[in-house]
């Protein structure tokens, strides 16, 4: 998982990411290329340049490069260039969590969390980021009296059994055996694979052992009727995309639909 370091992101300064107008970029682009910009002027565009919809990151880049920065200013500028890969929600989600905000959870790497959204609850998420090669769990189930229950683990393949024993202890703390619908989603590590008679490409878990033993626990340990649904991630890194390595789980109270999001695949559970 990405490490943060010590930084608290409720006092982090996070712009709204407000679309800045391009007039101004291609202005200043225009000028420099006819050697008509001052150094403020240049400083400036390098911030819309790393930062184009974050005037906050846009404000401490051009500090940068005028040499004003402060100390605890070039830290928040690290910080923003880390956040640069996540989307609006993502940063929304990571503040409110370093918040103690009660409707939020974040699972951090070789943990795992639960939520529990009664009837008359606000919205609740569980989410981790960072999987990068580790296998994330997410299962929902939905008891009679519409109380809905979330669970997620986020683990290292060199951690399997620490995975196993999570999903049975997290499951044992909540009545999600009792739910009258049960769907688990295994978030894991994929590669292409080509269909040797129609020739199309496919993105498939690249350890399937790790499918069948997380598959069998959770049937072990959560129901045997649980809906089993596999997204495999590609661990490659994209430039420019946002929430590589994600999985959110959002859950509204009962009349609203549950939802999901990963780096690969969103929708309704």
């Amino acid at each position: 998982m990405s490490d943060f370091g010590e930084l608290d992101f409720s006092k982090l300064k996070l712009s709204k990411n407000t679309p800045q107008q391009p007039d101004r970029r291609q202005e200043l682009q225009s000028r420099q290329i006819a050697g008509q910009t001052s150094p403020e002027e240049n400083a400036e565009l390098m911030g819309l340049y790393a930062f184009p919809d974050n005037p906050r990151g846009q404000e401490l880049r051009r500090k940068d490069a005028l040499g004003t920065i402060t100390e605890a200013e070039r830290k928040e500028l690290a910080k923003q260039y880390q956040l640069k890969d996540f989307s609006p929600e993502l940063i929304d989600l990571i503040t409110r969590s370093e918040a103690s905000d009660p409707n939020v959870s974040l699972v951090n790497m070789s943990d795992g969390r639960t939520i529990t959204v009664k009837p008359d609850d606000t919205e609740k998420v569980i989410f981790t980021f960072g999987l990068g090669g580790c296998t994330a769990m997410i299962t929902y189930g939905e008891l009679l009296d519409g109380t809905r229950v979330g669970i997620q683990t986020h683990y290292p393949p060199t951690e399997m059994s620490g995975n196993l024993a999570k999903i049975r202890e997290l499951s044992a703390q909540t009545p999600i055996k009792d739910s009258q619908r049960r769907t688990a989603l295994i978030i894991s590590p994929g590669h292409y694979v080509q269909d040797p008679q129609s020739g199309e490409w496919s993105q498939q878990v690249k350890d399937k052992h790790i499918l069948d033993v997380i598959s069998v626990a959770i049937q072990a340990d959560i129901g045997e009727d649980t809906e089993i649904r596999v997204i495999p991630y590609d661990e490659n890194k994209k430039a420019g995309i946002k929430d590589e390595g994600v999985a959110v789980l959002r859950i509204p109270p009962k009349g609203n639909n549950p939802t999901y999001k990963t780096q690969s695949s969103a929708g309704n559970i």
